[in-house]
């Protein structure tokens, strides 16, 4: 995947692995981002990959990357912009009913900016990326939930009740991750209830090689195997 071609006008010369970091490597723990509430489950499968990393041998603090709701609220205005924009016609077009009554609540969870704002929207991105890339100069690697909450059931996006706002809280850091460019990797914990969890591990940019390395050695320790039943 990393091969040049020239129909991907983002591909650069990025090696696969990247310059040695010293050990221990240090990693920084975000059970809650921004504060804003997390399920008791979640917050256990977090502690477990964060015990997991701590025995492989890296060096854990709990610590919050900067403004994680911000960025995530940042993304949820830009993601939907575009997507009303360039899009939802096509969705409108060749999606199913589903589709189109989820892509209805989100657009409806946003309006629709001037020029203006969107010009401040990217002008805002820029200066997240430049906190978070120096947050990563400290902290290699960040751990944390893919979703504050467990996984949503089937088609809850079609519910009336739902709000585009409840999904970008829970999901707040993996979106955020979104916006900025991020390498991350989604692991799996274990199951809760018989729901399977996992947690995200997220590194600079080019940094795949980390995130792999820091994923491996939680499955590792944990030996999760969460195989869908067929006839559940």
């Amino acid at each position: 995947m990393s091969a040049r071609d020239i129909r991907d006008p983002s591909w650069l010369p990025v090696p696969l692995a990247g310059s040695p970091i010293d050990k221990p490597l240090r990693v920084a723990v975000t059970i809650n981002p921004s504060g804003l509430g997390v399920d008791p489950s979640v917050a256990e499968a977090v502690q477990k990959a964060a015990t997991a990393l701590s025995n492989a041998g890296y060096e854990i603090e709990h610590v919050e990357p900067p403004e994680v709701d911000a960025v995530a609220e940042l993304w949820w205005r830009l993601a939907w912009w575009e997507v009303g924009e360039l899009s939802v016609g096509a969705i409108n077009t060749f999606g199913d009913d589903g589709v189109r009554q989820a892509i209805e609540l989100y657009l409806a969870s946003t309006t629709k900016p001037d020029l203006g704002s969107y010009m401040r929207a990217l002008a805002a991105r820029a200066t997240h990326v430049r906190k978070w890339l120096a947050f990563l100069e400290k902290y290699p690697l960040i751990l944390g939930p893919v979703s504050t909450a467990p996984p949503f059931p089937i088609d809850f996006d079609r519910d009336p009740a739902a709000t585009g706002a409840s999904l970008r809280e829970a999901q707040r850091l993996l979106v955020a991750v979104n916006l900025l460019g991020l390498p991350s990797i989604a692991v799996p914990t274990g199951l809760s209830d018989g729901v399977p969890l996992g947690v995200q591990i997220i590194g600079s940019p080019f940094r795949e090689d980390l995130c792999l390395d820091a994923a491996e050695a939680i499955e590792e320790e944990l030996t999760v195997s969460t195989p869908i039943d067929p006839h559940g």
